[in-house]
């Protein structure tokens, strides 16, 4: 019976720490980039669910709450109630680009223009909504 020599074992964990000093890195930034990713989908969604809304007659505003990091759309009846909100995760700075504080949509599902710059340590992305045709551009600016 032949069992493995000393230096045979060491070879293999070696060669096994190599291996996860390359893919680990690799993983992490791919797990941040799909967090990125979800992010600016939810954006979107967000948008989508407001105009949507909007076309079916509720009048509805969404509305970034610095204080909370959260973003809230608001359906308007008799009292402004919180339909749904989505919470900014701290590896993320969002800054609102508006004119106003809020963006109300109308009966048509329309808006003015407006968008969000999302800074992380991974650079600066930028999305873009158009008002009227709800159409949207996303722009990365990586480091």
């Amino acid at each position: 019976m032949r069992g493995y020599t000393l230096i045979e074992v060491l070879a293999v964990v070696v060669l096994m720490g190599l291996f996860a000093a390359v893919f680990v890195p690799s993983l992490a930034s791919t797990s941040r980039s799909s967090q990125l990713q979800r992010l600016r989908a939810d954006l979107i969604d967000l948008d989508t669910r407001a105009r949507q809304l909007a076309v079916q007659g509720s009048s509805v505003t969404l509305r970034l709450q610095d204080e909370l990091r959260t973003l809230v759309l608001y359906q308007h009846l008799d009292q402004p109630r919180q339909l749904r909100s989505m919470d900014i995760p701290d590896q993320y700075e969002l800054e609102f680009l508006s004119e106003a504080v809020a963006v109300a949509f109308d009966a048509n599902g329309q808006s003015q223009d407006y968008g969000y710059l999302i800074r992380s340590e991974m650079g600066v992305d930028r999305i873009d909504f158009n008002g009227l045709s709800g159409w949207h551009e996303v722009r990365s600016d990586e480091r």
